[in-house]
């Protein structure tokens, strides 16, 4: 059943992702996403394509250890689950990354992506140590829909996430 439900899941974040980053972008046509299904594609690696493409040519990717761009920017994909308790925004893997965050996050809550940028130094005064690794956790908030500990690094929209610079903030 959790199977199920996490399925679920990341089917609605690729549908989401899909439609609002990949389509418009011409990274997949419908006709691939409909005849393969998202199991078969790289919803990161896809993302951070999309990145490069959006960024008018202000970095490239090159998916390397510590970083996927070369400003040494991260893309970084997560959900913030309806939960009947505080939903949450929980990024992890941030362990050996040297540079700013680009998150892309689906809100299955409102059934939207929200993008964030977050400079190094920044990120690194959000992080929570884990057993696993350190984290960047942050409540969301259904009545005023904000993230508690992330506002100031949200971006408008996808292009806004794409075309930030690394000394920009």
């Amino acid at each position: 059943m959790a199977a199920r439900n996490l399925d679920g899941i990341l089917s609605k974040k690729s549908n989401a992702i899909y439609r609002g980053i990949l389509e418009p972008l011409g990274i997949i046509t419908e006709e691939q996403w409909k005849s393969l299904g998202w199991e078969c594609f790289n919803i990161p690696r896809l993302v951070e394509k999309a990145l490069e493409i959006a960024s008018d040519g202000l970095y490239e990717c090159i998916n390397t250890d510590g970083y996927d761009f070369t400003d040494k920017s991260e893309a970084k994909t997560l959900c913030v689950k309806d939960l009947d308790i505080r939903p949450i925004f929980e990024l992890r893997g941030i362990k050996n990354k040297i540079g700013p965050l680009r998150i892309v996050c689906y809100n299955e809550i409102r059934e939207r992506l929200d993008y964030f940028y977050i400079p190094y130094d920044e990120w690194q005064k959000l992080t929570r140590l884990h057993s696993s690794g350190p984290r960047i956790v942050s409540s969301y908030n259904r009545k005023k829909d904000t993230y508690s500990r992330l506002a100031g690094y949200r971006c408008k929209d996808f292009e806004d996430l794409a075309q930030r610079k690394c000394d920009e903030f």
